[in-house]
């Protein structure tokens, strides 16, 4: 029963768990701000070659 305690606890804090969430919230909408920014250049530059 002990090497089912181990795997069942969390060995990181709730804490350090939380900031990490937290931390990869905030990378994800910086990578969607990237994403979004590069796909209208992609459409500016098409409509360029376009004209």
């Amino acid at each position: 029963m002990d090497d089912l305690d181990s795997v069942t606890k969390s060995e990181i804090p709730m804490k350090e768990l939380r900031d990490r969430m937290i931390k990869l919230q905030e990378d994800i909408e910086l990578l969607r701000a990237k994403i979004k920014a590069t796909e209208e250049e992609g459409w500016r530059l098409t409509l360029l070659r376009a004209q």
